[in-house]
C-alpha cells in the first residue's frame, strides 16, 4: 500500500532498453491525476508503438523474469571481474562491491576526478566523475564506473591507462608539494 504522500517509480530503460524511455509510477489516485496533467503539458502523448511493444513483451511474465535473471547473472559476473581488476590496476580507488545495478561507485583520496577524466580522455578512456551528479558541480574525488558494456580486454586496458594517468597526477602533486 502506498501512503498518501509517497510514490514508487521506475523505468524499463535499464532492464530492457535505454532507448525505450517508458517508465511507471505507483501512487494514490489523486497523485496520478496530477502527474497525468503535468505529463500532458510536457509532451502530450507517449509513443503508442513503444507502449504496445512493451505490453506484448510483458504479457509473458516468464520471459521477462528469465530476461531479468539473465541480466543479473551477466552483470554480477562483469562486476566481479571489474572489481578484481580495480584492486589490481587501481588500488587507490576505494569502493564497496554493489549488490546489484550497473555501476561501481567509489573514490580516490585527494584527487579531483574531473581533472583525472580530462587527462584520461586524451588516452581514449572515459568514466563519469561524480561531480557530474551534483547540481553545483563541486570538486569531487568520486567516480562512477559502468561495468556492463565493456569487454574484459577493454576494462583491463582502460584501468591500466587510468592507473598511468593517476600515477603522473600524483607524482606532479607531490613534486609541487615538496618544491
Amino acid at each position: 500500500m502506498i501512503g498518501n504522500n509517497s510514490l514508487h517509480l521506475g523505468s524499463f530503460s535499464k532492464a530492457l532498453s535505454p532507448s525505450l524511455r517508458i517508465g511507471w509510477i505507483r501512487a494514490n489516485e489523486s497523485m496520478i491525476r496530477e502527474f497525468v496533467k503535468i505529463k500532458e503539458i510536457i509532451d502530450l502523448h507517449s509513443c503508442s508503438i513503444a507502449q504496445y511493444t512493451l505490453n506484448n513483451y510483458l504479457d509473458n511474465s516468464f520471459k521477462y523474469k528469465n530476461h531479468l535473471q539473465s541480466l543479473r547473472n551477466a552483470y554480477k559476473s562483469k562486476m566481479e571481474n571489474f572489481a578484481l581488476m580495480l584492486k589490481e590496476y587501481l588500488p587507490e580507488f576505494i569502493f564497496s562491491k554493489p549488490n546489484g545495478g550497473m555501476f561501481i561507485f567509489g573514490y580516490i583520496k585527494d584527487i579531483d576526478t574531473f581533472k583525472l577524466v580530462q587527462e584520461c580522455i586524451k588516452q581514449k578512456v572515459l568514466f563519469v566523475p561524480a561531480n557530474q551528479f551534483y547540481l553545483d558541480k563541486q570538486i569531487s574525488n568520486e567516480i562512477r564506473f559502468n561495468f556492463t558494456h565493456s569487454s574484459v580486454v577493454d576494462v583491463e586496458t582502460g584501468l591500466k591507462k587510468i592507473s598511468i594517468v593517476l600515477a603522473k597526477m600524483l607524482a606532479t602533486k607531490w613534486a609541487n608539494i615538496l618544491a
